[in-house]
């Protein structure tokens, strides 16, 4: 758990270089037009990917995925909901994936989705 704090943290203290960098003018800083996670990578060689959204039933617990590309690993990662009434459990890498799983405590479906950061590894 540390490591994946320790992690997001760079994560943040990087994007928070870049928007520091770019909004100064800073030549090696890359332009507004160009995605975070490209961003990301000419930065500190991170990038964020998404996993597809899974519907969960009410009263029900949810499992969705967010894959590294090849020749990538995990860093760090974690899970988003459609709404306050799914309670993300926990977010874990395993391999080249993370897994976020969250219980729908509400009365009607909602959807959730992992996310994932990864890097080159060492």
């Amino acid at each position: 758990m540390r490591t994946v704090i320790l992690a997001l943290a760079a994560v943040v203290v990087l994007a928070g270089g870049m928007a520091s960098a770019t909004a100064h003018g800073d030549p090696g800083a890359p332009s507004p037009k160009e995605s975070p996670a490209r961003a990301g990578m000419d930065v500190g060689g991170f990038e964020q990917v998404f996993g597809d959204a899974v519907e969960v039933a009410p009263g029900a617990n949810g499992r969705a995925t967010a894959v590294c590309p090849t020749g990538r690993v995990p860093v760090g990662g974690g899970g988003e909901t459609s709404a306050f009434r799914i309670a993300l459990t926990d977010t874990f890498g395993q391999g080249a994936v993370w897994i976020a799983r969250g219980t729908n405590n509400g009365s009607a479906p909602e959807s959730m989705r992992a996310f994932v950061v990864c890097t080159a590894p060492r």
